[in-house]
């Protein structure tokens, strides 16, 4: 019997891009159900200030999340927050059509839990795109991991340009500048950056944090600082004996 591979066909890498993004079925792996969920959601005293946080996500706008998941990763420890990717995913269909949410990741093969991880992402409902994390000694001689997505992100934001109104891509990287630009006026396609002001690694071979041209170029810029009290992961306190 062939062993099931949470990790999607690399050969087609589009396929799982426009999926039915409708809430997806949450088992008992999860560690709290819908309704706590939807509770969590419901209980923001003040969604006028998070609908300020999101300018320009309209509904019934074709919408498209496209996520540089270790870029995002780095911007949400810097600034405290261990991020419930399921609300990010639910405040945007509660304001959008949101087509799919793409998470772009390196993935370590020789690490179970990378590997569940992924399987995890896929069954909630997110499309994945992965490439293997590739380990190097840097200049001061220290083994590094790196897993670089930008080619991956770029071409699934073009490809999907013609059948979407808004891209919004998180990450903090200058590079996608370029990208920004060409969806705008050559695509003629709104687009924002989902990214943090938050302070920024110190280590001289981290990135250096937020692109301020990234935000000059996108239509928007949406701060992970503002959003954090709504995208804070919680886990309820077990009610066994």
């Amino acid at each position: 019997m062939t062993k099931e591979n949470p990790i999607r066909d690399q050969s087609d890498p589009l396929r799982p891009m426009m999926m039915d993004v409708s809430f997806p079925d949450l088992g008992d792996d999860f560690p709290f159900g819908r309704d706590e969920l939807e509770q969590s959601i419901a209980s923001i005293e003040d969604r006028k200030k998070l609908d300020e946080c999101l300018p320009g996500v309209t509904l019934g706008e074709n919408t498209v999340v496209l996520l540089d998941n270790n870029n995002i990763y780095r911007a949400t420890k810097n600034i405290g927050l261990r991020m419930d990717y399921l609300k990010l995913k639910r405040i945007f269909e509660e304001r959008c059509n949101l087509r799919s949410m793409v998470i772009f990741s390196a993935l370590d093969r020789d690490d179970p839990q990378s590997l569940d991880w992924a399987k995890w992402v896929r069954k909630r409902g997110f499309g994945l795109v992965t490439k293997d994390l590739k380990r190097y000694r840097n200049r001061k001689g220290v083994i590094e991991a790196k897993g670089n997505l930008d080619v991956e992100l770029t071409l699934a934001a073009m490809t999907l340009s013609d059948q979407i109104d808004h891209v919004i891509i998180g990450s903090r990287d200058g590079d996608f500048v370029p990208l920004v630009r060409e969806l705008k006026k050559g695509h003629h396609r709104k687009v924002s950056i989902l990214g943090s002001s938050g302070p920024t690694e110190s280590d001289d071979d981290a990135p250096t944090g937020m692109s301020s041209d990234l935000i000059e170029e996108a239509d928007n810029f949406y701060d992970l600082v503002s959003l954090k009290p709504f995208l804070i992961y919680y886990r309820p306190k077990s009610t066994k004996s």
